[in-house]
């Protein structure tokens, strides 16, 4: 019970309890990949039966996930500066991380919830740096280093960008994002991230052949 911090899992085992979901937790793409995969496997009634199975049952590991680390964070943030004091700072590193690599595996189907964590460590370090205590303050300071490469890390890249000046004015024009995309409209992390330009028809006609070329 977070409102009864005696009766909470101490810093190490809730370590290991974290630790324990985010090894669990299946990392999917899209919120529809798990549908699409039953919907391609029709071999048989059983067969789509059960891949209707799993999917529900990715999504309440989810749900699960979500709830043990909403109460995690509560309880940290519940925490007055005099008992954070007593806390091993490396301990509430490892918990931090743990939680981080949870919702980091769900942001691409639970955005909104994982931003919700990152504004939780957000108010973490803030609390951390003003603290009374020097080295919690320090510890604040690193964390902040680490929530601002980790915010890097999400921040998607560029929908497209323009290519003037090249060489061959075959190659200048606009260039858009061809990326594996979420249904939300973030790119996905972890894959190969391109651009393409659409060439016009005008550029692309045999007729403008080394028209740049000429005397």
């Amino acid at each position: 019970r977070i409102q009864t911090p005696t009766l909470f899992p101490t810093l190490e085992l809730l370590h290991q309890i974290l630790n324990a979901i985010a090894d669990a937790v299946p990392s999917r793409a899209t919120p529809n990949a798990d549908a699409a995969a039953a919907a391609n496997a029709t071999a048989n009634t059983a067969a789509d039966t059960n891949n209707n199975n799993t999917t529900i049952s990715i999504k309440e590991m989810e749900e699960d996930a979500i709830l043990v680390g909403q109460a995690a964070m509560n309880y940290i943030a519940s925490i007055s500066d005099e008992a954070m004091r007593k806390w091993p700072t490396d301990m509430l590193h490892t918990v931090r991380y743990d939680l981080q690599r949870i919702f980091d595996r769900l942001v691409s189907v639970r955005r909104d919830q994982t931003y919700l964590f990152y504004a939780f460590w957000r108010d973490l370090v803030l609390l951390l740096i003003s603290s009374k205590s020097l080295p919690l303050r320090l510890f604040g300071w690193e964390q902040l280093k680490e929530l601002t490469d980790a915010a890097k890390e999400h921040r998607p890249p560029p929908k497209a960008f323009q290519v003037s000046g090249a060489g061959c004015t075959f190659c200048n024009g606009l260039y858009t994002f061809a990326g594996i995309t979420t249904t939300d409209g973030y790119s996905q992390r972890g894959v190969e991230i391109s651009y393409e330009r659409r060439i016009p028809p005008s550029n692309s006609s045999p007729t403008n052949k080394g028209a740049d070329g000429a005397g």
